[in-house]
């Protein structure tokens, strides 16, 4: 609050003294104003004043000692832009006070004008030296701020990488270590720098991953996971919402159970034989994905889309598929017993030899490319072009 007001204050008197000089600029006689400002100039005891004050200026900003230390870079760099505009101004200087009358002399040719229309001749000269050092002026003060906007810029970014750069370390130092408390934030603390850097995700997504698979128990039907394992797998699939990952995530073997991800992104994903039983996974992207083996006992799969995912002999018996995009999909061998399939989009789906209960498929969709099932319950096959 403090620095809102103090923000809206300096605006306030900067906005003032502007209205102020634009007032007082308008009163100026510019016609009468500089007639006086050449004659200013032209005076030898003004310029020989001026450009001693440079000279001195820059005699004793070349007779102070350089800074040896690499922290002193900004001291040096301010003394060479201090010298360099000395050097400048004294140049202006001096090519106003002997450029006009030597134009004013070749102007002339042969013809000897009289001192008044020399002088006349010189201080127009002068003035029009003066406009185009003014307008010098301007244009060297907006590249020295563009220059310094710049070089701010690129020092914030690099203490941004900086600092991004000293929490990743520290995050993976936690996530190596012996207490399941300091890894749960570890995980949270990389979860924090994916959403600050874009850059970074790719890299967080391959750690959490490495992570997960290394911490997964041997693939079983049920058990309670780690904490920190659980957060992992949550913040995985929130990281992949952000952005899409750059190459396919590999987690097969891992044991994600109750895990969840819902509308995560794991299109063309390998899970092989992990186990997802319970798993919240609606509305989540698998498509092309592999899950050969995999057990998904009472997933949740509404709204996900799966098309062209491969279940080749995967365990979904009891899994919640209502309204789920199985387009493709290729459920070979599958146990999709009291599976709920109500809504579902079966159109070219592979289901040769996949245990479906009849009951389960009503209201899908299917078109003349979906192989037919087999009934769990008779043994027989369920034509898929006769349901109703």
């Amino acid at each position: 609050m403090k620095r809102l007001l103090l923000s809206l204050g300096v605006a306030t008197l900067g906005a003032t003294v502007g209205l102020m000089l634009v007032w007082g600029i308008g009163l100026l006689d510019w016609a009468m104003l500089m007639p006086l400002i050449a004659a200013f100039v032209s005076s030898q005891w003004t310029v020989a004043a001026v450009c001693g004050a440079l000279i001195g200026l820059l005699a004793l900003q070349l007779a102070l000692p350089t800074p040896r230390r690499r922290r002193n870079g900004r001291r040096r760099r301010t003394r060479w832009v201090v010298t360099s505009l000395v050097v400048v101004v004294l140049v202006l200087i001096l090519a106003i006070w002997f450029i006009p009358p030597l134009l004013a002399d070749w102007d002339a040719g042969n013809t000897r004008p009289d001192a008044a229309e020399r002088l006349s001749a010189v201080t127009a000269s002068r003035q029009a030296l003066l406009l185009a050092a003014g307008g010098l002026l301007a244009i060297v003060t907006l590249t020295f701020t563009w220059r310094r906007d710049v070089i701010a810029r690129e020092g914030a970014d690099l203490d941004r990488d900086a600092n991004f750069t000293e929490r990743y370390t520290e995050a993976i130092k936690q996530l190596g270590d012996g207490a399941s408390a300091i890894r749960l934030g570890g995980v949270y603390a990389l979860e924090r720098i994916a959403k600050d850097s874009v850059r970074d995700r790719q890299t967080i997504l391959d750690v959490l991953e490495a992570f997960i698979r290394e911490q997964s128990p041997s693939t079983r039907p049920g058990g309670d996971l780690p904490t920190e394992l659980q957060a992992a797998i949550v913040v995985l699939g929130r990281i992949t919402r952000l952005s899409p990952p750059e190459h396919p995530l590999y987690l097969g073997f891992s044991s994600l159970y109750a895990g969840d991800l819902r509308r995560a992104d794991f299109r063309d994903a390998t899970l092989h034989q992990s186990v997802l039983i319970g798993a919240q996974l609606q509305g989540i992207d698998l498509r092309k994905a592999k899950l050969h083996g995999a057990k998904m006992q009472g997933a949740y799969l509404g709204d996900a889309n799966l098309e062209g995912a491969s279940f080749y002999r995967a365990v979904l018996s009891s899994a919640d598929l209502r309204g789920s995009n199985l387009r493709s999909a290729r459920l070979e061998e599958a146990d999709l017993r009291a599976a709920q399939l109500d809504g579902a989009d079966l159109t070219d789906a592979d289901m040769t030899g996949a245990l479906v209960t009849v009951d389960s498929l009503v209201g899908v969709t299917v078109s003349p490319g979906t192989k037919n099932p087999t009934d769990a319950h008779s043994g027989g096959v369920i034509d898929m072009q006769s349901l109703p």
